[in-house]
């Protein structure tokens, strides 16, 4: 009897262990980002989970003397390790979502299925079944074995989710133990469902056990590698992020990027760019030189998910890095601001076009300059409306190629300014051998600008340089109107922050074009003036160099 409950006992311990690596299989399996990483992490984290069950399955039958294993054939049990695999790789895709509960379920009920019909196998592989199935034995089994996929399943979306809010909680301990436990009665109904008829003729005890154990102990090992592949997977995904982010040279992200965080980003990146999620904000580009023709909005991204809630753009586009789609989501991007621009054009009007960050992958693609000469024709946009703005960073890595890209661009008029200029490997070279229409200073060279004499001496002569090249300078950043006198008199083209003009929506654009008239005189320095009278509508068909004063 202490032999018995023994056995009981191990089999116990054994079945909460294979939920803890299932679970912990199934939390790096939802964090893989690029397709292929996770076709292939899926396909390791199926072999592992069903290696783990079938070791489980074929372990819980020693529990039974009628069907402890004698002249065991190797074949059948073979083709139960691979069924539950192949059931194990269909489903756990759907199981590590986060999206549709009842597609999670689903999952849940088809992946209790394949692991039935591959504990059949392995009990042939014992012995002949007398053909009797005990049909309510089966069903709750599965029922059994839905319960406890599907709800592991969920109590691990409901965690994924949580984490927004805080540190990634996975499940306890205490639920684990509650799996292991369900375990047993689910292990019964399967032993009882299908009867096996006596033993095989001239077969004897322990025939074949030792093939047995041996797959038993390569599905353990197979599993034990996986688990020690967990903390290097993690430390490879934080590099990989650091690294793609550098292509945009981001600012605003922690300098460890939360990974579940960008899991769900990518698992709902097609949603994200729908038009219920996304919708792009303008910052306003102003004039302090007489020969820049108009007002100029930067596009920038805005995204809020139903359950992620307002995602970081920097995140989104991290994502799009990882899963190359970056040349996708440029495309949408630029898609909505030429479609709202369109609405901003007129004669007489303040505005003069807009300008829009992308990749140099974006503009290496073969069909791009095509492409967007058409949307150009499509909205009817003049020349010189678009502007195209790449990272430092990323046009110091593709300058030779994108050489001949930017005078395709310049034939269709749309001129390409190198954005953050300053912010990293600065290339004074590249201003000479790129048909750069501007440069936009990175907010860190205006840093303490009005108390530090190096900072003013360094802007000053990028600025001089730059009018010699015949490149427009443009100043981002400006929160202050100390720093926005002095970057005016040092020779600065247009400047862009805070102090001016905050991101608007789309729609509010019309409005604020209609009484800009005070802000555009405070970048030029005439006086400050924060709230634009209403009487300001009447004057739209005024120039920017108008008479008017106020």
């Amino acid at each position: 009897m202490a032999v018995f409950e023994l056995a009981w006992l191990l089999f116990l311990g054994f079945s909460i262990l294979v939920v803890h690596v299932c679970q912990r299989l199934v939390e790096q399996a939802a964090l893989a980002i690029e397709e292929l990483e996770r076709r292939a992490n899926f396909a390791r984290t199926s072999l592992c989970i069903g290696a783990m069950v079938w070791s489980l399955d074929a372990l819980g039958l020693f529990l039974y003397q009628d069907m402890a294993p004698r002249g065991a054939r190797l074949a059948p049990a073979i083709f139960s390790l691979i069924v539950m695999v192949l059931a194990a790789r269909i489903c756990v895709p759907a199981l590590v979502s986060t999206r549709d509960r009842l597609r999670i379920m689903g999952a849940g009920a088809l992946l209790a299925t394949g692991m039935l019909f591959g504990h059949f196998l392995q009990v042939s592989a014992l012995g002949k079944p007398t053909g009797e199935i005990r049909w309510g034995a089966v069903l709750l089994a599965i029922l059994i074995a839905t319960a406890l996929a599907g709800g592991l399943a969920l109590r691990h979306r409901s965690a994924r989710l949580r984490s927004l809010d805080g540190v990634f909680k996975p499940l306890t301990w205490g639920d684990k133990v509650v799996g292991g436990l369900v375990i047993l009665p689910l292990h019964i109904c399967l032993t009882t469902s299908v009867p096996l008829s006596p033993p095989l003729p001239g077969a004897h005890p322990g025939e074949g056990l030792p093939v047995l154990l041996a797959l038993v102990l390569f599905g353990v090992m197979i599993a034990a590698y996986r688990i020690s592949d967990v903390a290097v997977e993690a430390r490879r995904q934080r590099i990989l992020n650091r690294a793609f982010a550098m292509v945009r040279s981001v600012r605003d992200l922690p300098q460890d990027v939360d990974a579940q965080r960008l899991a769900l980003i990518a698992e709902r990146l097609d949603s994200l760019f729908g038009d219920g999620c996304l919708e792009m904000h303008y910052q306003p580009i102003l004039p302090v030189s007489s020969h820049v023709p108009g007002i100029r909005f930067e596009a920038l991204l805005r995204v809020e998910d139903p359950d992620l809630g307002r995602v970081n753009p920097e995140l989104v586009f991290l994502a799009c890095e990882r899963m190359g789609r970056t040349g996708w989501a440029d495309r949408q991007v630029l898609r909505h601001a030429l479609a709202a621009s369109r609405a901003w054009w007129h004669p007489g009007a303040h505005c003069s076009g807009i300008a829009v960050n992308v990749a140099p992958d974006t503009l290496l693609a073969q069909d791009f300059v095509t492409w967007l000469s058409q949307e150009l024709e499509r909205h009817r946009l003049s020349h010189g409306w678009l502007h195209l703005e790449i990272t430092e960073h990323a046009m110091i890595t593709a300058s030779e190629d994108l050489v001949g890209v930017l005078r395709e661009l310049l034939g269709i008029g749309v001129g390409v300014v190198m954005d953050d200029f300053g912010a990293g490997f600065s290339s004074l070279g590249i201003l000479v051998d790129l048909p750069l229409r501007g440069i936009k200073f990175d907010r860190a060279l205006i840093t303490n600008l009005v108390v530090d004499p190096d900072r003013q001496t360094l802007v000053r002569h990028l600025c001089a340089m730059a009018k010699d090249l015949r490149v427009n300078v443009t100043v981002e950043g400006i929160e202050r109107q100390d720093d926005l006198g002095l970057v005016r008199k040092y020779g600065a083209d247009c400047v862009q922050g805070y102090l001016l003009a905050r991101p608007m929506p789309g729609k509010a654009v019309p409005d604020w074009l209609c009484t800009c008239e005070p802000q555009r005189r405070m970048a030029e320095g005439q006086y400050v003036c924060k709230q634009a009278p209403v009487s300001l509508c009447s004057m739209r068909e005024t120039s920017l160099a108008g008479s008017v004063e106020l």
